[in-house]
């Protein structure tokens, strides 16, 4: 019989893992953990070790990508002002 086991992270089903002769294989639920798909793990820990880590990347990507935005409209906005009011920016 096989043994099978969810893998939650942040309160989203990342996967399942099954187990067999090599240890847990990872079958994703999500998109977001499609590059876990099919991995081997030694454990179910280390399966939800790489799912919470891949979820971890994905945020700091998102974050690094909102202050980028940030930072452009916070230019865009002083550069206006400075032109409207002729002050030297560059």
């Amino acid at each position: 019989m096989t043994k099978a086991y969810v893998i939650e992270v942040r309160n989203r089903t990342a996967g399942i893992v099954t187990a067999d002769e090599h240890g847990f294989s990872f079958f994703a639920c999500e998109r977001v953990f499609d590059s876990l798909e099919g991995r081997e793990f030694r454990s179910t820990r280390d399966a939800e070790r790489a799912a919470r880590a891949l979820l971890d990347a994905r945020s700091a990507q998102r974050a690094t990508r909102q202050a980028v935005f940030a930072l452009a409209v916070t230019v865009e906005i002083i550069s206006s002002f400075a032109a409207t009011f002729k002050i030297p920016f560059h």
